[in-house]
């Protein structure tokens, strides 16, 4: 059995949005806002928001869900045909342990409310609401549970 903590994500915005406009839209940490629609459950939810409302995120602050795995081998002999036998049975990965991709933004763009802009300093205002999927696997890898047979041989 096996236990390793979950990768490291910063809470941002989803792929393609540059909310600050720096040019990337991959790289943008969220301003932990508790004026935000829906964010005190995503606040209360994730401890690693707690401590980080009213300013910028730290980077990889937050970690997805922890990988559990089981592997078990067991071994049958030895037995006497000439040279000493063994049947080897491995089962991998029975609990079948998935690594996650997690959605790691914070906030949505609101789709029912309408951008607005001072006219007196062109500063545009998005709408957002918070991302009741946050933490949440986007797509899922793993290798899938898998029986390995053998058998060994000990030639003396």
């Amino acid at each position: 059995y096996s236990y390793r903590s979950g990768y490291p994500f910063t809470p941002g915005f989803r792929d393609g949005v540059d909310a600050n406009g720096d040019g990337s839209w991959s790289n943008d940490p969220a301003y932990v806002d508790d004026q935000i629609a829906g964010i005190g459950d995503v606040i209360s939810a994730w401890p690693c928001l707690q401590d980080q409302v009213g300013r910028f995120v730290d980077r990889n602050s937050c970690r997805g869900p922890g990988i559990k795995r089981l592997d078990l081998r067991v071994v049958l002999g030895p037995f006497r045909l000439g040279y000493p036998v063994e049947l080897v049975v491995d089962g991998l990965n029975l609990l079948d342990a998935e690594y996650a991709y997690v959605d790691r933004a914070l906030y949505l763009v609101d789709p029912a409310a309408s951008l607005s802009t001072d006219p007196a300093t062109g500063t545009v205002t998005v709408p957002l609401v918070a991302n009741p999927n946050f933490g949440k696997a986007i797509r899922r890898y793993g290798s899938g549970r898998a029986l390995r047979f053998g058998i060994r041989v000990n030639y003396e």
